[in-house]
């Protein structure tokens, strides 16, 4: 029998639907028309996270890079256990375990919100214990506000370019999550990262950026945020126990505070420590790809002259520390060799103006 699901390649957010059939040694995908995509050996079959009693599955395979198959139903995991060891096929600790464990969890944090330096102090460390699965729900559930509010920009060739230029550093980046990019339309000079490995890129940012190396270090240092989990820090730091509380309910965005745009920015400001780990980390990425943290600089630098001269402070320092500071800490790290002796150009003149113009 064939099993439905959506197929991502990893390098895109593109979600194909196909039809999965089980064979003894391997995983059949067909798309709608019933032509062959890919198969896949079951010896590398894999579950990609945690599973649990009513949530979709997602299956990887070891030598398929960031693909994965996402299935609602539950019944191939008792056929793959006939085929491969019942072991790996196991459900995770059923929904009423874990939200006795939450209701654990949901009492030392409100003790510990009883005292006001309490959540602030505790935002990393909890950031760093939240399963994967719920940092991925809270940013689904802010991603699909925003793309219900705004415009995806995915015009021409410009969407395969970012695809290729987010698949490339992110394979550098380390991040814990499958890292995503999308351009919305909207007029400001900001990019912001959401938990669970969501980037999102405002229109005004192309507009604004020099060349694509400064868009490369912009996303360099969101991939970093992310690699740090300083979105899912934000969170908690703003929402504390509320947030705990959408791991029972179930609605983030049903709260009202990240309706606004403005408001979730500033809900996921980060503070000076958090910014410096975030452009250390950054820095690296984009010497891994074969570019200087000089990119990082320039924007920085152009960003900051913008305020000297009286002009309204962009909005991607809006919520970040004193550029200065991070301009001089990022000289030191353009001290550090890139990979590769004579860098190219991370992405051609015209792969540049189709990315710019991805919104028209």
């Amino acid at each position: 029998m064939p099993w439905p699901a959506y197929l991502t390649d990893g390098e895109s957010a593109l979600r194909r639907p196909v039809q999965l059939y089980l064979a003894p040694r391997e995983l059949q995908i067909l798309d709608e028309e019933g032509r062959c995509l890919d198969v896949w050996p079951l010896a590398g079959v894999r579950l990609a996270g945690e599973v649990f009693s009513g949530q979709p599955i997602r299956l990887s395979h070891s030598e398929r890079g960031e693909a994965r198959l996402t299935l609602e139903s539950h019944e191939i995991l008792e056929a793959l256990g006939r085929y491969t060891p019942a072991s790996r096929w196991r459900l995770s600790p059923t929904r009423n375990l874990i939200v006795v464990a939450t209701g654990s969890l949901l009492v030392t944090v409100a003790v510990a919100a009883l005292i006001v330096w309490g959540v602030p102090r505790l935002a990393s460390p909890l950031a760093r214990a939240v399963p994967a699965s719920w940092e991925e729900a809270w940013g689904g559930q802010m991603a699909d506000n925003f793309e219900a509010q705004f415009d995806r920009c995915e015009g021409g060739p410009g969407n395969a370019v970012l695809q290729s230029l987010a698949a490339r550093m992110a394979a550098v980046a380390s991040a814990p999550f499958d890292i995503r990019v999308v351009v919305i339309d909207v007029d400001q000079i900001n990019a912001f990262a959401l938990p669970g490995g969501r980037i999102f890129i405002l229109r005004g940012l192309l507009t604004f950026a020099a060349g694509p190396e400064e868009l490369a270090g912009v996303l360099a240092h969101e991939m970093a945020h992310v690699t740090a989990r300083h979105p899912a820090a934000a969170l908690i730091r703003g929402l504390g126990i509320q947030l705990i509380l959408t791991v029972i309910v179930g609605d983030l965005a049903g709260s009202g505070v990240l309706a606004d745009l403005g408001q979730t920015l500033l809900l996921l400001s980060y503070g000076r420590a958090a910014e410096r780990e975030a452009d250390r980390i950054g820095s690296a990425i984009l010497r891994q790809v074969g570019l200087s943290p000089e990119s990082q600089i320039s924007l920085l630098g152009r960003m900051a002259g913008q305020e000297d001269a009286g002009s309204a402070l962009p909005s991607f320092l809006s919520t970040h520390p004193d550029p200065r500071e991070r301009i001089a800490a990022l000289h030191r790290e353009a001290q550090r060799p890139v990979n590769g002796t004579t860098p190219e150009p991370i992405l051609s003149a015209t792969q540049w103006a189709a990315l710019q113009s991805i919104c028209n």
